[in-house]
C-alpha cells in the first residue's frame, strides 16, 4: 500500500522519506489518532471489562480495535518524533507501520469470517467457532501480518543482495495481496452475507404461524440485519479509505506516470483515517456497543441523572 511499502526509499535516511513534514498534514493526523485512540480504547474496554459484551464475535471485535488503537498511538507517536527529532531507520520505521496495517486488515477478514459463519451457519455457529478457533483465528491474523511485515528486513540490509529489485516484487505481491485481494474477498463475504440474509428472512416470514415463533423469528432476523449492516459498512469504510492508496501503489511499483505528491500524502490520511471510522461504525450502528456507550454517557451527565431521579420520585 502506498503509505508505507511502497515508494523510492533511498538507504540514506532523510525523515521526508517516510512522511511529509507538512504541518497540515501532522494536525489532521493527530486529530485522526485522538479519534481513534479514544474511540477504540472505549471499545477495548468495554469488551474486556464489561461481562455482557464478552461474546464470542466480539473477540474478532476487540481485537481488530487493537489494531486500530495500535495504529493511532504508535504510528502518529512514532512518525513524528522519527520526522523531527530523532535519527530514525526508515527500514524499521516502514516494517513496523506495515505490521500494523496489515493486523488491522486481517483483523477484519476475521470478523467478516465470523460473521460469515455466524449468519450462514447458524444453528452450527457455536460448535463451529470454539474458543480454540477464535484464538487460531486472532493469532494467524497477527503472526501472518507480523510475518508478511518484517519479511522485508531479509534483504533491506543485505547488500550482497539485489534489495531495490526483491523489494519492488514484494511491494507487488503485498499490494496485490492486502489491496486488491482484501477488497475482493471482503466485497464477496459481504455480498454472500446478505443474499443469505435476506434469503432467510424471506424463508421466515414465508413460514409464520404462531405468536411466539414470530416474536422469535424478529429477534432472530433484527441480529442478522445488524451484523450485515455492521459488517458492510466497516467494509465499505476499508474500500473507501484503501481505494487511493492501492491506486497510487500500483502506479508507482509499476512506472506509470508521476503521482501528484499531495494526492500521496492525502492517500496516507485515508489509511490513518481507516483506523478510527470504525469506532463510529460500533457507536451507532453495533447495538451492544452503542449500549454501552448510552449508559456510560448518561452515568456520566448528572443533569441526565438529575432528571432521572425526579422522575423516578414523582
Amino acid at each position: 500500500m502506498a503509505n508505507a511499502s511502497s515508494g523510492n526509499y533511498s538507504h540514506n535516511f532523510t525523515p521526508a522519506s517516510v512522511e511529509p513534514q507538512d504541518v497540515w498534514y501532522w494536525i489532521v493526523k493527530a486529530i485522526i489518532a485522538i479519534l481513534s485512540i479514544v474511540g477504540n480504547g472505549l471499545v477495548i474496554y468495554f469488551i474486556i471489562f464489561k461481562r455482557r459484551l464478552r461474546a464470542t464475535n466480539n473477540w474478532f471485535v476487540l481485537s481488530l480495535a487493537v489494531a486500530d488503537f495500535s495504529i493511532g498511538l504508535f504510528t502518529t507517536l512514532s512518525g513524528f518524533l522519527c520526522t523531527f527529532h530523532f535519527r530514525c531507520d526508515w527500514r524499521m520505521q516502514i516494517t513496523f507501520y506495515n505490521f500494523l496495517l496489515f493486523a488491522s486488515t486481517l483483523n477484519l477478514w476475521a470478523m467478516a469470517i465470523d460473521r460469515y459463519i455466524g449468519i450462514v451457519h447458524s444453528l452450527r455457529y457455536t460448535s463451529l467457532m470454539t474458543t480454540t478457533r477464535v484464538v487460531t483465528m486472532v493469532s494467524l491474523s497477527w503472526f501472518i501480518s507480523f510475518l508478511a511485515a518484517f519479511v522485508r528486513l531479509l534483504w533491506s540490509y543485505d547488500i550482497r543482495l539485489p534489495s531495490v529489485s526483491i523489494d519492488r516484487y514484494y511491494r507487488v505481491v503485498i499490494d496485490i495481496f492486502f489491496g486488491v485481494f482484501s477488497c475482493v474477498v471482503l466485497l464477496i463475504i459481504y455480498a454472500r452475507i446478505l443474499y443469505i440474509s435476506r434469503k432467510i428472512a424471506r424463508q421466515s416470514a414465508a413460514q409464520l404461524s404462531q405468536v411466539i415463533y414470530n416474536h422469535e423469528t424478529t429477534v432472530s432476523k433484527a441480529r442478522r440485519n445488524s451484523s450485515a449492516r455492521v459488517l458492510g459498512s466497516v467494509v465499505l469504510l476499508f474500500l473507501l479509505c484503501y481505494s487511493l492508496s492501492i491506486y497510487i501503489s500500483f502506479r508507482l511499483n509499476f512506472r506509470i506516470c508521476c503521482v501528484n505528491r499531495l494526492l500521496v500524502t492525502i492517500s496516507m490520511l485515508m489509511v490513518y483515517l481507516n483506523s478510527a471510522v470504525n469506532f463510529v461504525v460500533y457507536a451507532f450502528m453495533k447495538r451492544d456497543i452503542h449500549r454501552e456507550l448510552t449508559r456510560l454517557w448518561r452515568s456520566s451527565n448528572p443533569t441526565h441523572l438529575t432528571v432521572s431521579r425526579e422522575l423516578s420520585l414523582a
